[in-house]
């Protein structure tokens, strides 16, 4: 898994600012964005300190665009490029890698599934593109996958801590991109509705088991 992880780190990080060899016109509009932001503190139509900074008629998710701040305020030292401007998404790959393993070796506790999770994780074309494009809506994957892993553990072991950390880790997943708006409330309403059906399954089922055994004892 060393190996595997050394190899996702290259795919994402050998000549981020040259492949892709184009300049999506989101990463354009991201970059000065938050240069802007870290500068003067409003973005390029002069919104002061914006919860979505405006790109071409539309808003742009928060998270991205205030992790590439924060970045330019302090590796980049008040400049921006597109190495830098990438980073966020290859931090968030990697992440995911780390993650998405994780979360696979919980649920199937088998060395094959993990290691083919990681090859899948590593290698797949989408993953990789992920990591290295700056656009919004690649953090909500990592997002996701983060909460997903807490939700697991809590489920696994019953800590409310897990559970804290999966309610924070789904908020900062709504500030990832707007889509999330729709499926993380979708995926909450049904996650609870079958948590509630397999608690009464497990009740209904231990109030037959007690009726047996009274109805045993008294013949």
């Amino acid at each position: 898994l060393g190996l595997m992880f050394l190899c996702t780190i290259l795919l994402r990080v050998y000549k981020l600012a040259q492949l892709p060899d184009i300049l999506h016109i989101d990463e354009a509009g991201l970059g000065y964005n938050a240069w802007c932001l870290a500068h003067y503190g409003t973005d390029r139509y002069l919104n002061v300190h914006p919860f979505y900074a405006q790109n071409f008629e539309g808003g742009q998710s928060p998270l991205y665009t205030y992790l590439l701040v924060l970045l330019i305020k302090t590796i980049g030292c008040g400049n921006v490029s597109l190495w830098l401007t990438r980073l966020p998404a290859v931090i968030a790959s990697l992440l995911l890698w780390g993650v998405g393993v994780k979360s696979i070796s919980l649920i199937f506790h088998d060395r094959k599934f993990t290691i083919a999770a990681a090859c899948f994780l590593a290698f797949c074309p989408y993953y990789i593109m992920s990591g290295r494009l700056a656009l919004d809506c690649n953090l909500m994957l990592c997002c996701c996958a983060v909460s997903l892993l807490f939700l697991l553990k809590y489920i696994q072991t019953n800590k409310l801590s897990f559970l804290i950390f999966c309610g924070i880790s789904f908020g900062f997943t709504m500030y990832s991109y707007a889509l999330s708006y729709f499926m993380v409330p979708i995926f909450l309403i049904l996650f609870t509705f079958c948590i509630d059906l397999h608690i009464k399954s497990n009740a209904s089922i231990r109030s037959m088991d007690t009726s047996s055994i009274k109805i045993t004892s008294d013949s």
